[in-house]
C-alpha cells in the first residue's frame, strides 16, 4: 500500500509497519 501526499510517502512494510518518507 503506498500513498503520496504533500511529497509525503507512506508505506506499509511486510511486517506492518507505517515507514514515513520525506521525498524531496
Amino acid at each position: 500500500m503506498t500513498i503520496t501526499n504533500n511529497h509525503i510517502l507512506t508505506v506499509k512494510d511486510f511486517e506492518g509497519r507505517i515507514v514515513l518518507f520525506k521525498r524531496n
